[in-house]
């Protein structure tokens, strides 16, 4: 009874192990055909067929079922379950000997392709934080002031292509100083934080808004007239007017001066007269006594 137990667990372990390798077997989606499957299939096959014979016996062995056990014999006389087993054993390690390595380079490629796409993921990505940082200011988010004045350019340029209008704000934060001075630059860096952010807020979404140089801003508005523009800066002195900036570091009154300059496609203005004519704007504010917008 034991040896038939044994031999039972034997065949079942060998069944086991053949559909294991009738599955390893199936070629998957896109992977190239082989002739190495082939022999996989079909020694798994035999060894398949093979354990079932094998199991057949131990079968009519342990019930003593009389048809079994003379279809069991004539199997046994000529050796069939020993040549269906080793015939289906040679095929399968002729099969491992010719598929594996070729799997084996198949998933090597495939790992090198996975890793080369993450690569280049992370390198794409860090290209674009490169860009990023480089056009941009690095306190408060804003386009810097080459990235800024690049846009600038650009609108003026299809501002004389397309014959549309521009606005554009200089803008000054009033004795700013004074902050400094009084808290800190840690202070005086969490409140640029938090007016480059009301700024950002109270124009269009498709204005540009660039820190221009230590408390300056430069707002490039397309498409906008000179009544709008004198509009969108009224907007954002009321921003600032009696709304303390609430930051990390404290709590500041501040107010803040703007200079206009709008132009349309008749004008024949270049990029450093625009910007000399919103500073001398933004002068006149600061001389009227700040908290204003001047045109």
């Amino acid at each position: 009874m034991f040896e038939i137990c044994l031999e039972t667990t034997r065949t079942v372990i060998l069944a086991i192990l053949v559909v294991y390798f009738w599955f390893v077997g199936r070629r998957p989606k896109g992977e190239p055909k082989h002739e190495g499957r082939w022999f996989v299939l079909g020694g798994s096959s035999l060894l398949g067929f093979g354990s079932v014979l094998d199991l057949t016996g131990d079968f009519a062995k342990w019930s003593g079922h009389e048809h079994l056990l003379r279809v069991s014999n004539s199997y046994q006389e000529i050796h069939l379950v020993e040549v269906t087993l080793t015939a289906g054993l040679v095929l399968l390690l002729i099969g491992c000997r010719k598929w594996l390595p070729s799997v084996v380079d198949l998933r090597h490629k495939e790992k090198i392709l996975e890793q080369t796409e993450k690569l280049v993921a992370e390198l794409n990505a860090t290209q674009v934080a490169l860009e990023f940082r480089a056009t941009h200011d690095a306190l408060t988010d804003l386009w810097n002031r080459p990235g800024v004045i690049d846009i600038l350019e650009k609108e003026l340029s299809r501002l004389k292509r397309e014959g549309t209008s521009l606005g554009i704000i200089l803008a000054d934060i009033d004795h700013f100083k004074r902050i400094n001075d009084a808290h800190g630059h840690f202070a005086g860096d969490a409140a640029l934080k938090e007016i480059a952010v009301r700024i950002k807020d109270s124009v269009r979404p498709y204005d540009s808004v660039g820190r221009y140089g230590g408390e300056e801003f430069l707002v490039v508005m397309p498409g906008c007239t000179q009544e709008e523009a004198m509009q969108a800066a009224e907007r954002l002195r009321l921003a600032f007017h009696d709304r303390p900036l609430e930051t990390s570091e404290g709590r500041f009154n501040t107010t803040i001066s703007l200079g206009v300059v709008s132009a349309d496609g008749r004008a024949d203005l270049d990029l450093e007269t625009l910007i000399r004519a919103a500073d001398k704007a933004l002068y006149r504010a600061k001389h009227a006594g700040r908290n204003r917008v001047e045109l």
